[in-house]
């Protein structure tokens, strides 16, 4: 079984676009391998507000075999008064590609018909992917596109860098003039800079040495954690926690800090709703 991880490195993006871009490039890549019948295990997808990534495990290395029928004019037309083939039963066996010692008489619903089977050598999976991933990243819907410097790709934010492995090798493509490697890279600040990864387990890993909490859960569960010890350390703090704020700034930073901070009491002389939605929607505190 073969694995492959694509990850989009890009300028921050908002947060409110990072879920739901991660969802769209895993129900993508879903429906491309479903559809051209190459199996695979689990799809994991996600992002920080400088990446998105996908991870495909238990890939099959090449769709399967398979010998089909195709059903072709009718049988009247196909074959002369003595059974031969005629010139549209030779010509419908040529443009599909039909061995003319499979073409036989079928009946149909509509009547007798002229059919014939082909074989079908399965595509390999690396191949395949390297033909579509390109589609894909476009396909990613956004509200919001831009295009920068002389590019022409449309993104929600511009692309730096692109990570592409499959089976430990670079499955290498070109977007727009950016090219597919095996480098990520860590936290914009806390970090050692280009980080070459050879699969998932040391992609996650590397990242999280680098300062980079690559899943959303886990750091929506460290924000609410950091946020718990400091109202257990402060015993007239109760923090009312408020679960699309969360799943907001989950979204903002690669590595959460939570931190507790006052400012005069003059200015919560306005109204607690007036407060809250200034404080929510603008300072996302």
């Amino acid at each position: 079984m073969s694995y492959y991880l694509l990850e989009i490195g890009t300028e921050e993006l908002p947060a409110s676009f990072i879920n739901p871009a991660a969802e769209s490039l895993k129900e993508s890549f879903s429906k491309l391998l479903e559809n051209k019948g190459i199996g695979f295990g689990d799809i994991q997808a996600g992002g920080t507000p400088r990446r998105l990534y996908v991870y495909i495990d238990n890939l099959n290395e090449k769709q399967d075999d398979k010998e089909e029928e195709i059903v072709g004019p009718p049988a009247s037309v196909a074959f002369d008064e003595n059974g031969n083939l005629t010139k549209a039963g030779r010509g419908f066996a040529k443009s599909k590609s039909l061995d003319e010692k499979s073409l036989k008489r079928v009946n149909t619903d509509r009547g007798e018909y002229l059919a014939g089977k082909r074989f079908l050598k399965g595509v390999r999976t690396d191949e395949f992917l390297q033909e579509n991933v390109v589609s894909l990243i476009k396909s990613i819907p956004f509200q919001k596109s831009m295009r920068w410097s002389d590019k022409n790709l449309k993104f929600a934010r511009p692309v730096h860098w692109i990570l592409s492995v499959y089976n430990g090798d670079v499955l290498g493509f070109e977007l727009d003039g950016i090219k597919s490697s095996d480098i990520t890279y860590g936290h914009r600040f806390m970090s050692e800079g280009a980080i070459r990864v050879k699969d998932f387990d040391s992609y996650c890993r590397k990242l999280l040495e680098n300062n980079v909490v690559y899943d959303f859960d886990s750091r929506k569960k460290l924000i609410e954690d950091q946020l718990n010890e400091i109202q257990s350390e402060n015993d007239d703090l109760i923090v009312q926690t408020d679960e699309e704020l969360l799943d907001s700034v989950a979204n903002l930073v690669e590595k959460p800090f939570a931190v507790l901070g006052s400012f005069s009491k003059e200015f919560l002389e306005l109204p607690d709703e007036v407060l809250i939605t200034s404080m929510k929607n603008h300072q996302k505190y």
